[in-house]
């Protein structure tokens, strides 16, 4: 439309100028070179212009394809989440499925634990019932694991009673050393620490090759030490840093002796003799 109306404004200017009043000749190629390049100009911006709205309609067209592809790049997402929540539902189903499981057989464990102690109870009782004359007829498992049970329930004084019997009876078996051990721990749980010295005592001298020989001195020291016989107790705690270095009780020898070392000097009792 422009291009029209430029086109009629030229040929009124034209029309309107006669050929006597346009001077020379000159004058006239001047003219129609100007119409001929003010015509090369327009035919630049349709191109120009025509090839600008080619370009925006092929953007529209790729932002368009672009947000297709984004929708169902979207959908995608939205039902991989989808298919997940009802997968975690799933999942949380059968978890709390097998912790219903779990719970019926853990209380189902404990009715059957509550079984076994009533019946233990019930042979410690018949047991106790045969008396000691029974003890020998046991096998040196048995009898162990019977009185190390009465030691872990705090009944000390039927665990002495049963460590003795295991000692008495199996004085070469392999646990007499740790019965021993374990009688002293028992009259320490009942305060009765001469007893315990004595019992730390006999694997000492009784099972001098035994690897239970350190933990014996390093129970006999500590007993010493509550019984304030601190000159017992160094001498025990550097029988064990000498004879055994090895030890799991050297470093806790060499520890004690520390302690010793930095307290306040005191009056001793005399050293025992053993």
């Amino acid at each position: 439309m422009k291009r029209n109306f430029l086109f009629c404004l030229l040929a009124a200017s034209i029309a309107a100028c006669p050929l006597a009043e346009a001077g020379t000749k000159e004058e006239l190629v001047r003219l129609q070179s100007d119409v001929l390049a003010l015509q090369n100009q327009i035919r630049e911006f349709d191109k120009g212009y025509t090839e600008k709205l080619d370009s925006l309609r092929s953007l529209v067209i790729q932002l368009n394809d672009q947000a297709a592809r984004s929708g169902l790049v979207l959908d995608r997402i939205v039902a991989a989440m989808e298919n997940t929540e009802a997968g975690a539902r799933e999942a949380d189903r059968g978890l709390l499925e097998e912790v219903r499981r779990l719970s019926e057989k853990v209380d189902d464990l404990g009715t059957r634990t509550s079984a076994l102690a009533q019946q233990l109870g019930e042979l410690k009782v018949q047991s106790a019932s045969l008396g000691p004359a029974a003890s020998p007829g046991l096998s040196p498992e048995v009898l162990y694991n019977q009185a190390f049970g009465d030691f872990v329930q705090g009944n000390f004084d039927l665990a002495i009673e049963g460590f003795s019997a295991y000692v008495a009876t199996y004085p070469a078996g392999e646990k007499a050393p740790d019965a021993l051990l374990n009688i002293g721990d028992a009259h320490i749980g009942q305060n009765r620490l001469p007893q315990a010295v004595a019992a730390f005592t006999r694997v000492i001298n009784e099972y001098a090759e035994s690897q239970k020989v350190p933990s014996a001195l390093f129970k006999r020291a500590r007993v010493e030490l509550a019984m304030q016989e601190k000159e017992n107790a160094a001498a025990d705690l550097r029988n064990i840093v000498e004879k055994f270095p090895q030890s799991p009780e050297a470093g806790l020898a060499e520890a004690e002796l520390e302690k010793l070392r930095t307290a306040k000097p005191s009056a001793a009792p005399r050293r025992r003799t053993r």
